[in-house]
């Protein structure tokens, strides 16, 4: 997972605004990785990285995406294994 978070950044990077046509795609492994399904913390840091460097991409596009993405961001703060 981790391997194609870091893909992933590499496009946001590269093509910014470019991926919005794209996101829908991405958007379910973002959210499942945020939900720490199926890797570890720190492929959800490396996810809650990507939500950072998307909204900077992409601006008010990111908008859309927000009620799933809040709550799942609230949870990793509240949880205590992010604490180090």
């Amino acid at each position: 997972m981790a391997g194609g978070l870091f893909v992933l950044h590499g496009l946001i990077a590269t093509v910014e605004s470019r991926i919005i046509p794209h996101l829908p795609l991405f958007m379910d492994y973002l959210t499942c990785s945020l939900r720490m399904e199926q890797c570890d913390t720190m492929a959800t840091r490396l996810t809650a990285g990507l939500i950072s460097d998307l909204s900077n991409a992409i601006t008010g596009e990111i908008l859309q995406y927000t009620p799933q993405l809040i709550p799942l961001l609230q949870a990793i703060l509240m949880d205590s294994s992010f604490d180090s």
